[in-house]
């Protein structure tokens, strides 16, 4: 048996959402997020010590993997929002959105949390008349999204619940059709 070396990206910039999915980083050494009128910048350091420096906007890049290793996508207003829940359903949270166990918080005045229909869906503010667009013509999801309350800690958890229902039903059918 021969060993093997495992190398892990510490950080780097997807440019596209192809790139994402297919595992494609631009990899370097840190990451500094720098915010000037409004505007984020995100300012790499290569493995020379030289500092690349990417606008965020979604036409420069889709996202960014960070040192912490959180995957970020470049959303509403060009703001950076870390991948909280993927699935069929994507949650996203902007750098003031934080957990307290099962609890979430956000500053009203940042940018609130956003969803999307897949990683690469339009981003749109998760509140429930988003979830439900999303959802269109799944009468029980809708069902029981109705009977659920409107503040973020119970929305969030419906869509985990959601994603997870979504992904049995998948492997479901994946598994009949190796019958």
């Amino acid at each position: 048996m021969q060993d093997e070396e495992v190398h892990f990206v510490k950080c780097g910039v997807y440019k596209t959402y192809e790139d994402y999915v297919n595992g494609n980083i631009i990899e370097y050494e840190s990451l500094s997020i720098n915010m000037r009128f409004g505007k984020y910048s995100l300012v790499f350091t290569d493995k020379d010590a030289k500092e690349v420096t990417y606008e965020s906007t979604p036409e420069n890049l889709w996202g960014f993997l960070s040192p912490n290793r959180r995957t970020y996508r470049i959303g509403g207003k060009n703001h950076p929002y870390v991948i909280v829940e993927l699935g069929k359903l994507v949650v996203y949270f902007n750098s003031s959105t934080t957990f307290y166990g099962s609890k979430v918080s956000y500053e009203s005045n940042s940018h609130q949390p956003m969803i999307s229909l897949g990683a690469n869906g339009q981003m749109v503010k998760l509140i429930k008349r988003n979830i439900k667009t999303l959802i269109a013509g799944e009468k029980s999801a809708i069902k029981k999204l109705d009977d659920s309350r409107s503040n973020l800690n119970s929305l969030v958890n419906f869509v985990k619940e959601y994603n997870e229902v979504y992904r049995k039903k998948k492997a479901n059918e994946f598994n009949e059709d190796d019958d």
